[in-house]
């Protein structure tokens, strides 16, 4: 094959995978659409109280437009949990354990907040739908929950140990922690006084100042580290009595 006929060839299959690109960013992009409008019916009329074809005339879209997407409201509700919760707790796994207790801690808080905020809508919705999961999908759910928490509960316990927060019970800081950062999914309005990074970075404070052992506390258990240090380092020094 000739240079010019290799270029062409090659040319044609960059093409091809521009556009097989395009229509799969496309199909995610109409997919999101789908879901949020379905989001927003749900919570309007209950998940009982919507059907495909609200939806459909909601999109001003074909019913079979949106049996291209999803089957039926069951699996639209089966994405949204995937949406919202599976990937909330996939973003909890990724948090830099080796981060100090306070920054891992604000970090996780700050990052949970601003998904929430992000994905207001559905958090409510699953809130106000959890009857009506299959036990299959209610129990990647219930899993999914509880990653969360126990990521919570281990930065929290790394804390404690570390001396940085407060001497708590990690189960119980954990679950106050997470409801601080779900209740934002039921108030938190587009429009209103402060921006979602804000809201987020608010939060975040206040979770760790809530949780941070007091200053002074912290100063006297550091002292007494660097006090014991010394001691052990004299001895070694004097050696044997």
């Amino acid at each position: 094959m000739s240079m010019r006929a290799t270029a062409q060839a090659g040319g044609a299959a960059e093409r091809r995978s521009t556009v097989r690109a395009a229509t799969g960013n496309n199909r995610e992009l109409q997919r999101r659409t789908v879901l949020e409008a379905a989001a927003r019916l749900f919570m309007e009329r209950g998940f009982a109280g919507t059907s495909m074809s609200d939806v459909a005339r909601t999109l001003q879209v074909s019913r079979p437009t949106l049996y291209y997407y999803f089957e039926n409201k069951d699996s639209i509700l089966a994405a949204l949990v995937e949406e919202v919760t599976i990937t909330s707790s996939e973003n909890s796994r990724a948090l830099d354990q080796d981060a100090d207790p306070i920054q891992a801690l604000h970090g996780a808080v700050r990052r949970q907040v601003e998904f929430i905020i992000e994905n207001a809508t559905i958090y409510r919705v699953l809130t106000n739908s959890q009857v009506f999961l299959p036990p299959s999908l209610r129990a990647v759910n219930d899993e999914a929950k509880q990653a969360i928490f126990k990521n919570f509960e281990h930065l929290i316990e790394r804390g404690v140990a570390s001396g940085r927060l407060r001497e708590v019970n990690p189960a119980l800081a954990a679950l106050t922690v997470i409801g601080m950062c779900n209740w934002t999914a039921s108030w938190y309005r587009e429009g209103g006084g402060l921006a979602r990074p804000q809201v987020a970075e608010q939060i975040a404070d206040m979770a760790t100042a809530a949780l941070a052992a007091p200053t002074d506390a912290r100063q006297v258990h550091e002292a007494l580290n660097d006090a014991q240090h010394s001691l052990a380092r004299l001895a070694a020094l004097l050696g044997p009595a």
